[in-house]
């Protein structure tokens, strides 16, 4: 069960706070049978004791446990699992964490700097200094630890990011990609677990 555990690194995880039913979101760092650590963007108002129910959304399954907090460090919190962790299928598509993957979106004839933070099979979340139009064609130039990546997609949400004054996290849909850029995609997010 240790390596299905694995699978979960790096993924995109949502916690319910018990105690007032509140919603946290964050990135599955570490996850064993007994504990695990999740990033919280924003530093989080969580306390030490407190519990919570954890979904962990990976590429095939989600993990779904009990949880009380150990400890907490910046960002990060360290969870105590309370009892048997359980999966079922997956209804969406996994997104994972990734760093230093940079590029520049075009879009009405303007070149905008971009930070890609997360990505799924067929998309991207990004953080730009430009609010982009829902709906929207967009075309990037990516450059990845896999190699540079050429796509276009469609804007599928555009809001203020709530962890950087003054910028935007935009969610893109990719359009189907030509066989390199494929490759390299699907070499970024396989890696990025």
């Amino acid at each position: 069960m240790q390596m299905l555990l694995s699978a979960f690194s790096h993924t995109r995880t949502r916690l319910q706070r018990m105690r007032d039913a509140r919603f946290f979101s964050g990135w599955m760092k570490d996850l064993s049978n007994v504990s695990a650590r999740v990033t919280m963007k924003g530093n989080p108002s969580v306390e030490i004791g407190d519990k919570f129910l954890v979904e962990c959304h990976g590429k095939e399954k989600v993990a779904m446990f009990q949880s009380q907090v150990s400890a907490q460090s910046g960002e990060d919190i360290i969870i105590v699992v309370l009892g048997p962790i359980t999966y079922r299928p997956t209804v969406e598509l996994a997104r994972v964490s990734v760093q230093g993957v940079t590029g520049m979106v075009s879009h009405d004839g303007l070149s905008i700097e971009i930070e890609v933070v997360d990505v799924s099979e067929s998309g991207m979340g990004i953080v730009s200094s430009q609010n982009l139009p829902r709906g929207e064609r967009i075309e990037a130039s990516l450059h990845t630890p896999c190699g540079d990546i050429s796509c276009a997609g469609e804007v599928r949400y555009s809001k203020p990011d709530s962890e950087q004054f003054g910028k935007f996290r935009i969610g893109i849909a990719l359009e189907p990609l030509d066989r390199l850029a494929s490759a390299r995609w699907k070499l970024l997010y396989d890696t990025s677990f």
